[in-house]
């Protein structure tokens, strides 16, 4: 990042480095506190760094709430921090403010959705656009917060909230901002991701309290948490957390696995001084929680998916059969959302939920080449070629991991 923008911050003017995003330039000016709570005026921040939460959220150029981790600084940029968490707004409030009060909804008519623009989103929308399939995307797929992915170069792709699941999972309603989207597809894939959430502890939403993940994204743009944070979780999120801090010249106050020391309060006003621990007080500046990441179920859930416990994943996932299937006829799942770990896993998870989405709508064959990605995947993984169609091959509502089923052969 080189160069300098102004922006004006609360009224005052401040000075930041140029690319990084509203949030980040937060810390650097001393500005932690980013909104007070509706009810108590109690100071909330940045806490997850995806817009998966509404710690971060302010008013920007007087546009209504945003979300400081997803905005980048811009010259001339107004931030106001805001008092009172204000609910989100309802459809008909927002259509009105854009002029389309009591306008019916547009209606975009595809044969596949996605949802999610990470890796097993981007993924899912090639293969099934590939596999002949007219699809359509939407960057957040949870109800009222906002996806921190930017929207891939991909038509009929769009950044905004799915906020309502109607006709048994063939219709979903988009807020994007500028109206309401209605957007209709016999099959959908949910790619919604996973991210880590806090651990129960007084004061725990104080600012200066967020995630590894929040954490790491401070440090890749150059901004630390503080001179001091204190790791809290469970390995190997806690070593990674520390290979972090020491890769960017910073030295956590302390390290502490959940499972033998607790965290019982935070000390500070508008930021941390001090974490309270059942071994004893830490002076520390920011509280990291270095826990594993949570499906984010929602939209599964809302259309009636089967859940059930996954032990390796430490979480509820849906249950899927070998194309990733749900118990939902049509509805499919990929990547953090169906418990993938890595990038690796999630991107072949999206082709082949993508391809697995498309046959399903179109009822049209797929040619042996389209599943060139998937066969280079799966070697990736270590496993033996199988013919295309194995995945189809005794679908059961039981979850099994992408590279299992590619190993077994079908």
């Amino acid at each position: 990042m080189t160069g300098e923008v102004r922006l004006v911050w609360d009224g005052d003017e401040v000075a930041v480095p140029a690319g990084i995003t509203v949030a980040a330039a937060g810390f650097l000016a001393g500005r932690r506190v980013l909104q007070r709570s509706r009810s108590l005026r109690e100071p909330r921040g940045y806490f997850c760094g995806i817009g998966r939460c509404f710690g971060c959220a302010m008013e920007i150029d007087g546009a209504g709430r945003a979300l400081a981790c997803l905005h980048r600084v811009y010259e001339g940029m107004r931030v106001a921090t805001l008092d009172g968490d204000p609910s989100t707004p309802t459809i008909e409030a927002s259509q009105a403010a854009h002029g389309q009060g009591g306008a019916a909804p547009e209606v975009l008519s595809v044969d596949v959705l996605v949802v999610g623009g990470g890796a097993a989103g981007r993924a899912a929308l090639a293969a099934a656009a590939q596999a002949g399939a007219r699809v359509a995307g939407v960057t957040a797929g949870v109800a009222g917060r906002g996806g921190g992915q930017p929207a891939p170069d991909f038509p009929d792709f769009r950044r905004g909230t799915v906020w309502g699941d109607f006709d048994r999972g063939r219709e979903w309603a988009v807020w994007t901002g500028d109206g309401v989207l209605a957007i209709r597809a016999p099959t959908v894939v949910i790619a919604t991701g996973a991210s880590e959430a806090g651990l129960p502890i007084r004061h725990g939403t104080r600012p200066g309290v967020m995630t590894a993940t929040a954490m790491r994204l401070l440090l890749e743009q150059g901004v630390a948490p503080g001179a001091r944070p204190f790791l809290y979780g469970e390995e190997p999120f806690l070593g990674q957390a520390a290979a972090d801090c020491r890769r960017h010249g910073v030295a956590p106050a302390a390290a502490a696995v959940a499972a033998s020391v607790h965290v019982l309060d935070v000390r500070g006003g508008d930021g941390v001084t001090a974490v309270v621990t059942s071994a004893g007080e830490v002076e520390a500046d920011a509280l990291v929680f270095c826990t594993p990441p949570q499906p984010h179920l929602e939209l599964v859930q809302a259309a009636g998916a089967d859940l059930y416990w996954d032990e390796a994943v430490g979480a509820h996932v849906p249950a899927f059969d070998r194309s990733l299937q749900t118990s939902v006829a049509g509805l499919f799942v990929a990547g953090g959302v169906a418990g993938a770990h890595t990038a690796e896993q999630a991107t072949l998870q999206g082709h082949i939920a993508g391809r697995a989405a498309a046959v399903a709508a179109t009822g049209a064959p797929l040619p042996a080449a389209d599943w060139d990605p998937v066969l280079q995947a799966a070697r990736a993984f270590g496993a033996e070629a199988v013919e295309p169609r194995a995945w189809a091959a005794r679908a059961g509502r039981r979850r099994i991991a992408a590279d299992q089923w590619l190993r077994d052969g079908g």
